[in-house]
C-alpha cells in the first residue's frame, strides 16, 4: 500500500493538484463603488434643488406683479392667474447669455411663457428685459402701469 499524498483523510489527488482561482472583487469593495455612486448622484441632485430653489417665490410674485396688466399679457392671455417656475426652458435659454429665468404664466384666455433676462446674476428682478413667448414667438413686454424698476 503506499502513502498518503496529503495529511486530510479523504481528498483525492485530483483535488490537491487544483490552483485555487482568483476570485472577483470582494462584497465590501462592491458595496463601496456602489455607495460611492449614490453619494456623488445625490451631490447632484442636492446641487440641482440648490438651483431650482434660488429662484424664490419673492422673484415669481416680483415678475407676476410687473407684468400682470402688462398690455401684452392683457391681450394675449387676459393677465397672470398663475405663475411657476420652468427650470428646463431656464437651462436651454442659458445658451443665449445673460441670466435668463423662464416662467409659466396662465390667465384666463390662455398660457405663455414669460422670459426675463436680468443685468447682473442677482435674485431679484432689477434692471432687466422680458418677453412675452407664445410659440415660436417672443413679444417686448412694457411693465404694468404704475410699476417701476
Amino acid at each position: 500500500m503506499s502513502a498518503p499524498l496529503s495529511d486530510s483523510p479523504g481528498q483525492s489527488p485530483q483535488a490537491m493538484s487544483t490552483v485555487p482561482t482568483p476570485r472577483g472583487p470582494s462584497t465590501g469593495m462592491l458595496i463601496g463603488i456602489v455607495a460611492g455612486i449614490f453619494v456623488v448622484a445625490g451631490l447632484f441632485c442636492g446641487i440641482g434643488g440648490w438651483l431650482l430653489l434660488s429662484i424664490s417665490p419673492s422673484f415669481q410674485d416680483e415678475v407676476r406683479t410687473t407684468y400682470a396688466t402688462s398690455p401684452q399679457v392683457v391681450e394675449a392671455i387676459g393677465g397672470i392667474d398663475s405663475i411657476s417656475y420652468d427650470a428646463l426652458s431656464t437651462w436651454n435659454e442659458k445658451d443665449t447669455g445673460g441670466a435668463p429665468a423662464v416662467f409659466d404664466v396662465r390667465g384666463p384666455k390662455g398660457n405663455a411663457k414669460i422670459v426675463v433676462y436680468r443685468r447682473g446674476d442677482t435674485a431679484e428682478l432689477g434692471e432687466h428685459t422680458a418677453y412675452l413667448r407664445q410659440g415660436q414667438a417672443d413679444f417686448p413686454l412694457t411693465p404694468s402701469v404704475g410699476v417701476q424698476f
